[in-house]
């Protein structure tokens, strides 16, 4: 007997069996569009749930497609709490930082719950602290194992066994893709993850790709639309991301690095006077700031830190202010950068004005002062000069102070509340 007659004489079969029974068919992690239908044997009291990671996939085999979304941070919660038991109470901060690490994830959560039961049972602050710190570990996380009995194996198993990893499950979806989509997705490991979102504009000059590249990636689950022209990268699959682009030569890695930054600094210097556009790149900014000092992009660090040091002074980012700090320090140590040093010292003296710290606020103007006049700048000479009696000023009487690099003021804002930078 033929393949194609086993299979239809099988079909008829089980429909036969089933009748007019009411069953609900559940088909997992389907991938391709014909899949399904050699489970269409129910008769007309029979239902069918398909679930697929592939978006498009899941809008051609039906009309009506839900969305699964992420668990928030208290079902998080929730659920490494029954998986890990009483052994996380003691780790508030740690579990918080976990779930955050995870982005709501199921298969993360229940990995790293069963991690933690497994190293929590003896109730052992030592272990559950050690485990918890081999949970920090991105590599680490990817390859926990989670065993299936063989009736039971799931999609992603690894070798064809039972068990199943975060990175056996991505592997799959990363096998699948093309070479140019593929090589897009390492790049985006560039941009910052889940809760960021970025812009099409920026994937496209870090990435270096076509429109077609991120509709791949799109299709396939990886790259999540967001509002507009945007778009989001869970932590999990940034995870998977960074570790296949980390085994990259250095030189295709610095390569996307310089993108990130050139766009980011180009980006930065062309909304100078639109404060909401900066902020809605703050996760962009904070990423660019951090691989310039890992990488020894010196030079655009401070010229980066000089983009945004109005915005940071303007927004009270006090937290920011770091960045300011290492590129004043960066800068001297470099020709030709002249006038960025003076502006990030006016920007940082104005900062530490508002927050009341008038003894550093009156060093740096003392600092902006003699940078001034090495460079000659009697402009912002005379600016530092008004600001010498900086301790006599009181905050409220404090009057505006035009940029010293030519720029336009911002009105005084209240803090942005959990801004990245």
């Amino acid at each position: 007997m033929s393949k194609g007659i086993a299979i239809s004489s099988s079909f008829i079969a089980l429909r036969h069996a089933i009748g007019a029974r009411r069953i609900l068919l559940v088909l997992d992690d389907v991938w391709k569009e014909e899949h399904p239908l050699a489970f269409k044997v129910g008769g007309p009291n029979c239902a069918h749930v398909v679930t697929t990671r592939f978006p498009a996939l899941a809008s051609s085999l039906s009309q009506v497609v839900l969305t699964l979304r992420e668990l928030d941070e208290q079902s998080s919660r929730e659920l490494l709490r029954t998986l890990a038991q009483e052994s996380i109470e003691p780790f508030p901060e740690q579990t918080r930082a976990l779930i955050t690490t995870l982005g709501g994830l199921p298969l993360a959560l229940q990995l790293a719950g069963n991690h933690l039961r497994r190293e929590g049972r003896y109730l052992q602050p030592r272990r559950i602290a050690a485990a918890f710190e081999h949970l920090t570990n991105r590599s680490e996380r990817l390859q926990l194992v989670q065993a299936y009995a063989p009736l039971d194996s799931h999609p992603a198993s690894s070798h064809g066994g039972a068990s199943v990893s975060l990175h056996s499950t991505l592997a799959i979806s990363d096998q699948h893709l093309s070479d140019p989509a593929r090589a897009v997705f390492y790049a985006l490991a560039a941009l910052p993850e889940k809760p960021a979102t970025f812009s099409e504009e920026a994937a496209l000059a870090v990435a270096c790709c076509s429109n077609e590249a991120l509709d791949e990636l799109t299709d396939t689950g990886i790259l999540e639309p967001s509002s507009g022209e945007r778009y989001s990268l869970h932590q999990v699959i940034a995870d998977y991301a960074r570790l296949q682009f980390q085994a990259q030569p250095r030189e295709r890695q610095a390569e996307v690095y310089r993108r990130l930054l050139d766009y980011s600094i180009s980006y930065a210097l062309s909304h100078q006077d639109d404060l909401d556009l900066i902020a809605r790149e703050c996760y962009l900014y904070r990423r660019a700031l951090d691989e310039a000092d890992t990488w020894g992009f010196h030079r655009s660090f401070v010229l980066l830190s000089a983009a945004l040091a109005t915005y940071i002074r303007v927004c009270m980012i006090y937290a920011a202010e770091s960045y300011m700090a290492r590129a004043i320090e960066l800068a001297k140590e470099m020709d030709e950068i002249y006038p960025h040093p003076i502006h990030l010292l006016h920007e940082r003296t104005l900062m530490r004005l508002h927050q009341g710290d008038c003894a550093m606020a009156s060093s740096l103007a003392e600092a902006g002062l003699r940078a001034a006049k090495e460079a000659g700048d009697t402009k912002a000479l005379q600016l530092f000069t008004d600001l010498r009696g900086i301790e006599e000023l009181r905050l409220t009487n404090l009057p505006s102070s035009p940029d010293p690099c030519g720029g336009t003021p911002f009105a005084t804002r209240t803090t942005r509340e959990q801004n990245p930078l």
